[in-house]
């Protein structure tokens, strides 16, 4: 809000001058994403999965082009540096090669169709088109999503395991970070398209970060749209991906979670509307119709939250930022409903309509508590501000409105809460349409050049929690094969028979006479690793041999695990995945 005085001017003169739109400066307060989704680092890489079934030149480059585009994707994700356009031109590129990995020639994509006329102002690009469009502004196109993937699965859909972080339920205090990770590369275009939505999430929280000076024009109007494409990327994660996935494959995949983030990304948008129409001396009765529907928004993701499979959900961070802004947005409409009555010569009802507005602002207060000091820990002070701007916005309208009642209108204060006026929605999200398959991917490369992938699995590791130093594998090892591997060495238990295995006093007698020369091995790949890994980071153009050099030395690291393994009679697990 600019000047919050001018909120009680607006409803006494109506015909009064309102800032202009480019000077407007708000005090907003968006959900911070507190963690941006990564992938994992994939060990064995990409190209070793996937040369089992390659059987040409063709198929190595776009093996190749494949792992560059991940890798990119991985360098534009974790940097905040990186900008709004270089992050969407990274999503693409990746998603346009993965397409080959999860339908046959890439799927076909549905063209755009036109949007309703009763949709214009939803569809709007900046909040002022919105607001013009609500109060009688002319019509405009928009576009909807089509239809995403309709080809058969790629032979390669299961040759890779793939893995990430999970971001969007912090874990409990002290507990590691969880990750998840599957064999499906339908899981891996899902975690694409959610980590890309929580970046442009984050973007748009730290765009409209509160100041003393406010959040001016450019950025308030720049957060609005990152909310709304993170939006639409989530829309089409929840509606068409994330339920073709194995129930509790991921608590971040969860598609009552990913809804609900959907929902707070539009409500955010929705509530920098709010302001602006605030700040802009928008009709009372829009602000409150506005308030309305972003309280349900919030309270939509609530709901969501508290009906997803994924464990903590109705408990998190996330759930209760919805609460606390749910009433917080009450206020608003309250509020602003009262201001509305005034000016329709009806005081004792606006009356009324402000000590609801109070007593949610109250509320707001005592579930903002609560949102602080839930995991991970956030301060008051950045939305101290939101909240007090609130508080003079109703006591000076109070204050007003009860001294003119006691001098004009003399009307009994109402004993009801005035109904609040229809939620008037403002804010859709800008849908999402997967981009065509790179030209490689269209042109047959992996109908042509690799054989027949391995089969589905027939279960998936659910999430479990991520060392802290070790990232996930691919293949089966790391945080999210942990629940496989183990299930598949208890079922393949009662098979192995003890004469299969030979002594097992021969075997620890081999290991103890060995541990000497096992551990010497080991400190000379540990000392390998240390001076191979900046060649790694810094020199990617010498990929091929420096890799097959690392997967010596990794060899080297694992050669004590695997020779105890063996002293006490257990199978080595095999590298392209969890033993079957």
């Amino acid at each position: 809000m600019a000047t919050l005085e001018a909120v009680p001017v607006q409803a006494e003169a109506p015909g009064g001058s309102a800032p202009s739109p480019d000077g407007v400066l708000l005090h907003p307060y968006l959900f911070p994403v507190p963690v941006i989704k990564v992938p994992q680092q994939l060990s064995p890489s990409l190209r070793k999965q996937l040369a089992k079934q390659c059987n040409s030149k063709q198929g190595e480059e776009f093996i190749a082009e494949l792992e560059q585009a991940r890798s990119k994707l991985t360098t534009a994700l974790e940097s905040p540096s990186v900008s709004d356009v270089a992050v969407n031109e990274a999503v693409g590129s990746y998603v346009a090669l993965l397409l080959g990995l999860v339908a046959a020639g890439g799927g076909a994509n549905g063209a755009a169709a036109p949007l309703a006329a009763d949709a214009v102002a939803a569809a709007a690009e900046t909040p002022d088109e919105a607001l013009e469009a609500a109060e009688g502004g002319a019509a405009r196109n928009g576009h909807s999503s089509g239809a995403p993937l309709a080809a058969p699965p790629s032979r390669l859909r299961h040759a890779v395991r793939w893995g990430w972080a999970e971001a969007v339920l912090a874990p409990p205090p002290g507990s590691q970070p969880r990750a998840s990770g599957a064999a499906d590369a339908a899981y891996e275009l899902a975690s694409v398209l959610l980590a890309a939505a929580l970046r442009l999430a984050h973007a748009a929280a730290e765009a409209s970060k509160d100041s003393a000076s406010g959040v001016p024009t450019p950025a308030s109007t720049r957060s609005y749209k990152l909310l709304r494409e993170a939006a639409g990327l989530l829309e089409l994660v929840a509606g068409q991906l994330a339920p073709a996935l194995p129930a509790g494959l991921s608590a971040d995949l969860d598609p009552q979670v990913v809804r609900a983030v959907s929902s707070v990304a539009l409500a955010d948008a929705q509530q920098l509307t709010v302001l602006r129409a605030v700040a802009k001396g928008n009709q009372p009765a829009l602000i409150a119709a506005l308030g309305a529907d972003t309280a349900q928004l919030y309270g939509q993701a609530c709901s969501q939250l508290a009906d997803a499979a994924a464990p903590g959900a109705a408990a998190s961070k996330l759930w209760h930022y919805g609460q606390y802004k749910q009433a917080y947005c009450l206020a608003y409409a309250h509020a602003f409903n009262g201001i509305a009555l005034w000016k329709a010569d009806q005081p004792g009802q606006g009356l009324m309509s402000l000590e609801a507005a109070a007593a949610q602002l109250a509320a707001a207060r005592r579930a903002s508590g609560t949102y602080d000091a839930a995991p991970p820990a956030t301060l008051n002070l950045h939305h101290r501000r939101v909240d007090e701007d609130l508080e003079r916005v109703i006591n000076d309208t109070q204050r007003r409105m009860k001294r003119e009642n006691d001098t004009v209108y003399v009307q009994r204060v109402a004993a009801e809460v005035p109904p609040l006026p229809a939620g008037k929605r403002l804010v859709s999200p800008l849908p999402y349409v997967l981009p065509q398959p790179a030209p490689s991917v269209k042109s047959g490369v992996v109908e042509q050049c690799f054989g027949e992938g391995p089969a589905p699995a027939a279960a998936v590791a659910a999430p479990t929690a991520a060392p802290g130093a070790q990232a996930m594998h691919a293949g089966g090892s790391g945080a999210a094969a942990t629940g496989s591997a183990a299930a598949g060495g208890a079922a393949a238990a009662p098979s192995g028979g003890g004469s299969e295995q030979g002594c097992s006093c021969c075997r620890w007698l081999a290991f103890m006479v060995a541990s000497p020369l096992l551990v010497l091995l080991w400190l000379v790949g540990a000392v390998l690793w240390v001076l191979l890994l900046p060649l790694k980071c810094c020199c990617p153009c010498i990929g091929l041999p420096l890799q097959w050099l690392i997967d010596a030395v990794l060899g080297l690291l694992k050669l004590p695990a695997r020779a105890l393994l063996w002293a006490t009679g257990g199978e080595p697990q095999p590298e392209g995945g969890s033993k079957k």
